[in-house]
């Protein structure tokens, strides 16, 4: 009999090595009505990595965290979302995880790092068969001590 999964939530607190802003716009002259896609769409995301700095029971050394902007707003938050953002995958030692964030809260996030003033960042993640939610996302201005409490 196959052994079902226990559902864990875990903390991943990591320091911030490195950082990266990426950019991307499209304009479609073929577009039709009926398209999936607008005629113009433009994409961006922040990617932060680094060091892992929490204990965990899973064999992670280091995160990458894709930060998106989307057009959700905390008090409208959809009342069928558990999350908003999921674990892509743990691999190799490496954590990669993606997170959409409000548009209006991106570019405060944005500058936080262009300014040095985020040295690390924290998020829960809930696993369980078929899920890797994750549920919250904090950022610090001090790197991340696993002697001191959370």
């Amino acid at each position: 009999m196959p052994r079902r999964r226990q559902d864990t939530r875990e903390r991943f607190h990591f320091d911030i090595a490195d950082w990266s802003l990426e950019y991307g716009m499209h304009i479609d002259p073929n577009h039709r009505p009926k398209d999936t896609f607008r005629r113009c769409w433009e994409t961006h995301a922040v990617f932060v990595n680094g060091p892992l700095r929490s204990r965990t029971h899973r064999r992670v050394q280091k995160v990458e965290l894709r930060v998106y902007p989307t057009e959700l707003k905390v008090d409208t938050w959809p009342t069928t979302s558990n999350g908003f953002g999921s674990v892509i995958r743990i691999r190799g030692g490496l954590l990669e995880a993606l997170v959409q964030i409000p548009e209006a809260s991106f570019p405060s996030v944005f500058l936080g790092l262009v300014a040095g003033k985020i040295a690390s960042i924290s998020f829960t993640a809930e696993f369980g068969d078929k899920r890797r939610r994750i549920q919250d996302l904090y950022t610090y201005r001090e790197p991340f001590n696993p002697d001191e409490d959370e």
